[in-house]
């Protein structure tokens, strides 16, 4: 997903080095007298999409002299997202004569480190990005300012937009205070190999969530008629593959969680989420439509490489498709299924832009953290397809930029269906995850079924869990 990196630390090295934080950098938040400039808000319809390259700053804005410097944070290394950026720094700074906006990229392995250390010598970025699960960390060491206390005075404030999609923004609202604002949106999404259907006269699923046919029945029916095996019993194409990612979509769909509501106990080995967890694995083991996930089979029959009917992925890896698929085949993407006569369950994931509460230079860094989360400064986001719209009325900018359009109904209405769940808030949760996947793995390598293996850790997760 979007929202995610792969060079989290553990949660014993976050916690240590949070507290090596001073006394004085636990203070609390921003003062509540604080007036910051209100940042542009776009239309709320908007009449045209914008594909224009953004307007280069004139020689007078070049020469402007900029006294203050507001620190971003982040973790965008490749080019593509460093245009991005780049772009959302020259907007930002062509409205703003006097601010200059300082971006710092880390590689995902050394971004978490290097963050830690900033705000352990007081010297933290004034805006950071982090993931969801490290927000709730910052957030109760104190080290994030309560936006809702800056938004607020703010009359034209896009907190108070009437387009914003449901509960994305109240998700970053930690014990009562509002940590950090959504940013780089993401959502789950099923790709379709369009060749490979019309070769044996199949059906494409749906292309909307409305049509409650499409579920997790039909899905393996279809797998089921798209897997062509040898007779030694080798692959030659296979319906479907696994995914990844926590299976949270999953899991929902079939009724179930991972955790309980309040975070503090395991709940994977109960019905709901054995369920989920038993389908994935019957894919691979009893149906033999899928490969096990991260092994060479499963490499050989990426989507990319045409000999895949159907992958669970997410919708910005559209952009992703776009070049290493390109027309090689037909090829769309379409709604997850759902699981009997369940509430659909559309898993998104957005990680967290924050204001550091000992930002040097809070009213320009929350001016610019306001800006490039709304609805002119995100417009990037959307347009490349990088980020689903957080406002519906900018619903018809996303993905503009790239060129052929696919099935993009399965992002803007994705938010229709949002997990009942909130983010993951306890602080053990990256120990209890790297238990829990373990046991996942074991479950697809057939060691037993999910209620017996994910039941045999209960114990053990929920030890880690109470952690203080």
């Amino acid at each position: 997903m979007t929202g995610s990196f792969s060079g989290a630390v553990s949660r014993r090295a976050l916690l240590a080095a949070l507290g090596m934080l001073s006394l004085s950098a636990c203070a609390p938040g921003v003062a509540t007298s604080a007036t910051p400039k209100p940042a542009e808000s776009a239309p709320s319809t908007p009449t045209a999409p914008s594909t224009a390259a953004p307007v280069a700053p004139t020689a007078a804005a070049a020469t402007t002299t900029r006294t203050t410097k507001v620190v971003w944070s982040n973790w965008a290394v490749d080019a593509g997202s460093k245009d991005r950026l780049a772009e959302q720094k020259d907007g930002f700074e062509a409205a703003r004569r006097s601010v200059a906006l300082d971006i710092q990229n880390t590689p995902s392995a050394e971004y978490m480190t290097k963050l830690l250390a900033t705000y352990a010598a007081d010297q933290a970025p004034d805006v950071s990005r982090l993931n969801t699960e490290q927000l709730p960390i910052f957030a109760a060491r104190g080290q994030t300012s309560d936006l809702d206390v800056l938004s607020t005075p703010a009359a034209d404030s896009w907190l108070k937009r009437a387009d914003i999609k449901p509960g994305l923004v109240d998700r970053y609202r930690l014990a009562g205070k509002l940590a950090g604002l959504p940013y780089g949106g993401d959502m789950d999404a099923l790709y379709v190999n369009r060749t490979l259907l019309g070769a044996t006269n199949q059906s494409v699923p749906p292309s909307d969530y409305e049509d409650a046919t499409w579920t997790y029945d039909r899905a393996l029916a279809l797998a089921q008629a798209l897997t062509k095996r040898r007779a030694d019993g080798g692959a030659d194409q296979l319906g479907i593959d696994i995914g990844g990612y926590r299976y949270e979509g999953h899991v929902e769909n079939a009724g179930g969680s991972w955790f309980s509501i309040d975070g503090r106990s395991f709940r994977g080995h109960e019905p709901g989420a054995a369920a989920g967890i038993d389908w994935l694995a019957a894919l691979v083991r009893k149906h033999k439509v899928a490969a096990a996930p991260a092994t060479d089979e499963s490499r050989a029959f990426a989507f990319a490489s045409g000999k895949l009917a159907m992958s669970w992925s997410s919708v910005s890896q559209v952009s992703n498709r776009l070049r290493d698929v390109a027309d090689r085949f037909d090829w769309d993407v379409y709604p997850v299924p759902r699981w009997g006569t369940n509430p659909r369950v559309v898993k998104s994931g957005f990680s967290a832009l924050i204001l550091s509460a000992r930002s040097k230079q809070r009213d320009a860094a929350w001016d610019f953290l306001h800006w490039v989360t709304g609805p002119v400064g995100s417009l990037p986001d959307v347009e490349t397809g990088w980020s689903v719209p957080v406002f519906s009325g900018l619903d018809s900018r996303y993905f503009v930029r790239v060129g052929p359009k696919k099935n993009l109904s399965v992002a803007l209405n994705g938010p229709k269906y949002p997990s009942k769940f909130p983010m993951w808030t306890n602080p053990n949760y990256a120990e209890a995850w790297r238990r829990v996947q373990t046991a996942i793995e074991q479950v697809f390598q057939g060691a037993g079924t999910a209620a017996d293996v994910l039941g045999g850790i209960r114990a053990e997760v929920d030890a880690m869990l109470a952690k203080s």
